[in-house]
């Protein structure tokens, strides 16, 4: 199975219904805005043809990477302090199911945590997407181009309806 799909599955419940994602922002509409950016990262990662894929040199820590998201999210130095702020504050949510996911060291499971996994907890999907937010600000130029065209699709479809 492609490795991006996975991820996705590991993000989202089986069942037909709407994202924890859209249910966290619209009771909490003040992080729509980040939780988009998070919902158009997860969009992004199953879009990528696995076949598209190409290594880089992170110009942040030198690493080569394939998935620059994945990258900075789970082991760029870059961000090794957001996201280190990012697991002490998640440890502290009570009932927060996705911290053994966090600290399993399985990059594919953190990279999913990451994203919001499939938590149904509203403190937790809002920690998520502020780091998601942090992240974005440092990708590559044509994945920031990508979000923003998706972004603006979505606005346009929403505006003639």
């Amino acid at each position: 199975m492609n490795e991006n799909l996975e991820i996705l599955r590991l993000c989202l419940d089986d069942e037909v219904k709407p994202s924890v994602l859209w249910q966290t922002a619209k009771r909490n509409p003040h992080t729509l805005s980040k939780i988009s950016d998070m919902v158009m990262v997860v969009a992004a990662t199953t879009h990528r043809n696995a076949n598209e894929k190409m290594e880089k040199l992170c110009e942040f820590c030198g690493n080569v990477w394939s998935d620059q998201m994945k990258h900075l999210l789970v082991s760029c130095s870059k961000m090794e302090a957001a996201r280190n702020v990012h697991m002490t504050k998640a440890r502290k949510i009570p009932g927060n199911e996705l911290v053994d996911m966090l600290l399993s060291g399985d990059e594919d499971l953190v990279y999913a945590a990451l994203l919001g996994g499939n938590s149904d907890c509203d403190a937790y999907i809002i920690l998520c997407a502020d780091l998601v937010s942090q992240v974005i600000t440092h990708i590559d130029k044509d994945d920031v181009m990508f979000l923003v065209q998706r972004r603006q699709a979505s606005t346009n479809k929403r505006s003639s309806l």
